[in-house]
């Protein structure tokens, strides 16, 4: 993922509104990149996030 956010960051930007694209789309890479590697690997091992406070019921 690091590669990926090199390449993006390291190409030029002619106007304001590549430019601001361009940052978008870093922060994105940069804000969701963790989620998704937890994601797939809590998927490989059979198990799945659920958001904190939420209670199971065994009926």
């Amino acid at each position: 993922m690091d590669m990926v956010i090199d390449a993006v960051a390291s190409t030029p930007c002619r106007n304001k509104a590549v430019t601001e694209a361009r940052d978008a789309l870093l922060n994105y890479y940069r804000n969701n990149a963790h989620r998704t590697i937890i994601q797939k690997r809590l998927k490989q091992s059979g198990q799945r996030g659920v958001r904190s406070g939420r209670k199971t019921c065994s009926t």
